[in-house]
């Protein structure tokens, strides 16, 4: 009797067990098998936004650019020299250059009208010349050598930062000076010109190539004036 109650107790547990490990085993499978759980989204899409955001802004700052430019361009077509501070003054070297065309095309071949544009620019502590100018004010000191000073004529060169430019001016005084056509200019004075004026145009101008041509063009002249200015 004893012995039938003993398998029996043995038997309940073991049945107890059983239905334990498995109902165990079905929860664990219900919760690895269940749907991951979602990351919280924000309003915006986080992978878009930014991207839009950047297009946009780039977008508003060319259309704002653009009606600086052209508000720039048509004043300086009027004459008004102070868009050169102003283009100066945003930085951006082809607007500047664009802008000085521009007072370039308003002065025309008036020898007087280039002449004030030059002072305007030299008289300022930062603003430039560009290529355009500096052949202009070339061509009208070579018609009229007594009516533009050679001085600013080489100042706006080297305003240039352009050595190749800057040659280009010394060759024509030297020209004119051997044809005696430049007006109450000694060989001294020419040279201490040219000289003076080269430590104007910018650092990289003058240890470009194109400034070491200049320096070559330079110790010739240097030389050549030398021995004109000799006793």
């Amino acid at each position: 009797m004893s012995a039938v109650l003993i398998i029996s107790f043995l038997l309940l547990t073991a049945i107890s067990f059983a239905i334990y490990r498995s109902k165990r085993w079905s929860s664990n499978a219900s919760l690895e098998s269940g749907p991951a759980p979602r990351r919280p989204r924000s309003l915006f899409d986080e992978r878009i936004l930014p991207e839009e955001s950047k297009n946009s802004a780039a977008d508003r700052r060319r259309e704002e650019f653009s009606k600086l430019r052209a508000a720039l361009l048509a004043r300086a077509a009027q004459g008004d020299k102070d868009t050169l501070r102003e283009a100066r003054t945003i930085g951006d070297p082809s607007l500047y250059s664009e802008v000085l065309d521009a007072l370039l095309g308003q002065a025309g071949s008036s020898t007087e009208n280039l002449c004030a544009l030059a002072s305007y620019i030299t008289r300022s502590e930062d603003l430039r010349s560009n290529t355009k100018l500096v052949e202009s004010l070339i061509e009208a000191w070579k018609r009229a050598p007594g009516e533009v000073p050679l001085a600013e004529v080489l100042h706006v060169a080297a305003l240039s930062d352009d050595a190749a430019v800057y040659q280009k001016a010394c060759e024509a005084a030297l020209q004119f000076w051997r044809n005696n056509s430049v007006p109450f200019t000694s060989a001294k004075t020419l040279y201490a010109l040219i000289e003076s004026q080269y430590w104007v145009l910018a650092p990289q101008a003058r240890s470009s190539g194109a400034g070491f041509v200049l320096k070559q063009t330079l110790a010739e002249a240097r030389r050549e004036l030398t021995i004109a200015n000799a006793p």
